[in-house]
């Protein structure tokens, strides 16, 4: 599990929009290190998401 500290704040201070295109950027980094695609990234939560891997 992985918790994006103060993201409710960010979003609720900088708006929607701001907050989408910053969960954005953070999928694209968490993307961007992952070894395969087989691997699922996803909001669990508020501030929450959950990283699944595959066969391990």
């Amino acid at each position: 599990m992985i918790d994006i500290d103060h993201f409710k704040r960010y979003n609720d201070c900088w708006g929607h929009t701001q907050g989408d295109d910053c969960l954005k950027q953070i999928a694209f980094a968490v993307n961007n290190i992952q070894s395969k695609n087989e691997n699922i990234f996803a909001r669990y939560g508020g501030e929450e998401f959950i990283y699944f891997l595959r066969n391990t």
